[in-house]
């Protein structure tokens, strides 16, 4: 059960018992947590470049027909 969180990452309270306070330490989770998570928010992050790169490309293939439908309506209002 999570009791804090440090840069986004679940914290638990330790069983072992700090030899300077007396009390639980905190400790991160076992590393192939913190792979796991991080490998989902690479995913998330490399989705969220594809969907740009897409989203781009759409637009440079509209370009034209925008500049053109702005350069025909230049005209027309001179």
């Amino acid at each position: 059960m999570p009791n804090h969180k440090y840069r986004g990452y679940d914290i638990i309270k330790s069983s072992r018992i700090s030899p300077y306070t007396g009390k639980p330490e905190w400790e991160i989770p076992a590393e192939e947590d913190f792979q796991s998570r991080y490998q989902d928010t690479l995913a998330d992050a490399r989705a969220r470049i594809d969907r740009i790169i897409k989203e781009e490309a759409a637009w440079k293939a509209q370009r034209p027909v925008i500049l053109d439908g702005l350069a025909q309506m230049l005209v027309r209002s001179k």
